[in-house]
C-alpha cells in the first residue's frame, strides 16, 4: 500500500522534551534545510526521512478531552454513514498530546491510496482543526470548538465512475499548505518526489525492526539467476495459485496487501533473472516474466476496497485470462522442461 504518515512543526520542537515523554519510545526528528520545517516519524531501517514510518509508542497517551472527542468524531462518522476506518483516533490524539507537551502548534498528516486522507491540527494541546475524508464523495470537518460538518466533494447523486478524480492527498495538501503559508505543499513517501539531501536528521530515539527480507531476494539466493523455467515454476506455484483465487478478489485487506507484495517479489526477481539467456529458453522465460509483471498489475488493482474500484475493471475476467496463461505456462514446462 502507498502510505503516508508524519507529523510536523514550523518551529523546531525541543529534543529534550521529545526524549522525556515516557510513552514515546522510538522516533526521528528530521530539518528540512531549505524552509522551516520540522518532521517527526517513527524509527526505520533506512538511512533518510520515509514520511511514512510510524511512531513507537509504549502505550496509548492519556488525554480525557482529547480522547472523548475522538469518540464523538468516530461517532459522527458512523452516523454519517461513512467509513470509520479513515479516522484515526490514535494519531489525533498523540498529536493533541505531542502539542500539549511541546507547547506549539503541530500537525498531522496521513495517507493512503484507499481513501485515507487526513489532516489534524493542534497548538499547545487545544484543538485548531481537522479534516478527514469519510467517503468517496465526502469529508468530517471539525472545528477548534468540536463542532462537525460534512463537506461535499461532488453534487449529491454524481456517479463514481464519472466524477472528475480528486488529487492524490487533497485534504492532507491543502491543510499543510495552508498550516505552512505556502501556495502548495509537497505530500509524498515515493523517494522519487523529493530529495533526501533536502532532509536533515536531528535527533533520534529507538532502533526499528529488523528489515524483512524482499521476496525477490529470497528467490534469488534459493534459485540462482539462472534456473530453468521448471524450477521455478515449482518454486512460486504456491504463490501464484493464491494471487489467483477467486477469493481473494473480496479479501480482507492483509491478504490482498500481502498477495500485491508477494507478486511484485516474483515480478522482479523474473525481470532481473536469465539476463545471458539466449534463444528458445529466453523466449520461454520472457513468456513467464511478462505473465508475473500482469499478474502483479492485477493484484495491484486488488488493493482498494472493492467500493473504490472502478465498475469497468473486470477484475474477475483478468482473473480468469491469467489463470489460463498460467495453465499454459505449466503445461509447456511439464512437456518442455
Amino acid at each position: 500500500m502507498y502510505y503516508i504518515e508524519f507529523f510536523a512543526f514550523r518551529d523546531e520542537p525541543n529534543v529534550a522534551t521529545l526524549e522525556a515523554i515516557d510513552w514515546l519510545t522510538g522516533w526521528r526528528l528530521f530539518e528540512q534545510v531549505d524552509t522551516e520545517a520540522w518532521y517527526l516519524e517513527g524509527p526505520s531501517n533506512e538511512d533518510g526521512i520515509t514520511f511514512f514510518e510510524q511512531l513507537q509508542t509504549s502505550s496509548k497517551p492519556k488525554a480525557r478531552k482529547i480522547a472523548s472527542l475522538s469518540s464523538r468524531i468516530l461517532d459522527r462518522i458512523i452516523e454519517e454513514g461513512g467509513d470509520k476506518n479513515l479516522f484515526d483516533e490514535l494519531t489525533f490524539l498523540q498529536c493533541g498530546v505531542l502539542s500539549a507537551k511541546l507547547e506549539q502548534p503541530i500537525i498531522h498528516v496521513g495517507g493512503n491510496d484507499e481513501g485515507y486522507d487526513s489532516f489534524i491540527e493542534f497548538d499547545s494541546g487545544k484543538l485548531v482543526g481537522a479534516k478527514c475524508e469519510i467517503d468517496w464523495d465526502r469529508a468530517l470537518v471539525i472545528d477548534q470548538d468540536g463542532a462537525m460538518h460534512v463537506e461535499r466533494f461532488y453534487p449529491e447523486g454524481t456517479d463514481p465512475d464519472t466524477a472528475k478524480p480528486r488529487y492524490a492527498h487533497d485534504i492532507a495538501t491543502r491543510g499543510t499548505a495552508a498550516f505552512f503559508g505556502a501556495e502548495t505543499w509537497l505530500i509524498s513517501s515515493d523517494p522519487y518526489d523529493f530529495k533526501q539531501s533536502n532532509f536533515r536528521l536531528i535527533a533520534e530515539k529507538g532502533k526499528a525492526p529488523p528489515k524483512i527480507e524482499h521476496l525477490s531476494d529470497v528467490l534469488y539466493k534459493r534459485l540462482g539467476p539462472s534456473p530453468k523455467i521448471g524450477v521455478i515454476l515449482a518454486e512460486i506455484e504456491g504463490y501464484v495459485d493464491a494471487a489467483l483465487s477467486v477469493e481473494l478478489i473480496s479479501a480482507e485487506n492483509e491478504a490482498r496487501f500481502k498477495a500485491d507484495e508477494v507478486t511484485g517479489g516474483m515480478s522482479i526477481y523474473a525481470s532481473n533473472a536469465h539476463r545471458e539467456t539466449k534463444g528458445f529458453q529466453l523466449m520461454r522465460h520472457n513468456q513467464l516474466k511478462a505473465f508475473l509483471i500482469d499478474l502483479s498489475s492485477y493484484t495491484q488493482a486488488l488493493r482498494p476496497k472493492p467500493e473504490f474500484r472502478r465498475k469497468d475493471s473486470n477484475l474477475p475476467g483478468v482473473r480468469s485470462s491469467l489463470s489460463m496463461r498460467w495453465r499454459t505456462i505449466k503445461l509447456a514446462a511439464k512437456f518442455l522442461g
